[in-house]
């Protein structure tokens, strides 16, 4: 396992299948109330990566905001960090898993992937 992984990442145990997403998300750590910005790197039903200058860590919970090309307001969505790692040049990657599954509320981003792989 690469030592620079934080969380465990060696079994995927996804349920509904990521699609490539490059979109810029807000988000708002819980517990510190810190604001942060980061860059979408796929997305599902069920959770997301991302890329952030941020330090992020496993169990962190999130309040994200997440841009669709729509131009209307960002999906809102509360999740939970489940790993991350620190990149080359204090950059930081994450995957988060929502608190629900959001079929409804990213309706607007997978309308807008469709045909996208």
């Amino acid at each position: 396992m690469d030592d620079n992984v934080i969380g465990d990442i060696r079994e995927d145990k996804r349920i509904f299948e990521r699609k490539d997403f490059n979109s810029i998300l807000r988000f708002k750590s819980e517990k510190t109330d810190k604001n942060g910005e980061g860059i979408a790197r796929n997305i599902s039903a069920s959770g997301m990566s991302f890329i952030t200058k941020q330090k992020i860590r496993p169990r962190q919970a999130l309040e994200l905001w997440i841009g669709v090309p729509d131009g209307r307001n960002p999906v809102h969505k509360t999740a939970e960090v489940v790993w991350a790692k620190e990149n080359l040049v204090n950059t930081y990657e994450a995957g988060v898993k929502f608190d629900s599954v959001g079929l409804m509320e990213l309706s607007r981003i997978f309308k807008d992937l469709q045909g996208v792989d």
